[in-house]
């Protein structure tokens, strides 16, 4: 959809990777992989994955997303992969002078 409209996509997240269970265990609820078999095709970067944490819903919900990044080591570690990625993607879009701006306050 984005590139009939032109838009420019700067890569793929694969949201809802996977979820970590109290014992510390990795399970593919809904499988794992479909957001970079999806990014080949088109030739787009894929940026990372996200874990399913609770934590991430709660933060996000109360408007407090930052939190996200202070609390669960394995959920901000994994924020923090992506988040990097991104800024990398932009950073090489706004050389080009064609590209998004990020703005973090």
């Amino acid at each position: 959809m984005f590139q009939q409209l032109a838009a420019p996509v700067l890569g793929i997240i694969e949201n809802m990777s996977y979820f970590v269970g109290p014992d510390g265990k990795t399970h593919d609820i809904f499988g794992r992989g479909g957001a970079e078999l999806a990014a080949e095709a088109p030739c787009l970067p894929f940026l990372g994955a996200i874990p399913m944490f609770t934590e991430l819903r709660v933060n996000s919900d109360a408007g407090q997303p930052h939190k996200n990044f202070q609390g669960d080591p394995a959920l901000a570690a994994a924020l923090t992969n992506v988040v990097q990625t991104l800024a990398g993607r932009i950073s090489q879009r706004n050389l080009q002078g064609n590209g998004p701006e990020l703005n973090i306050s």
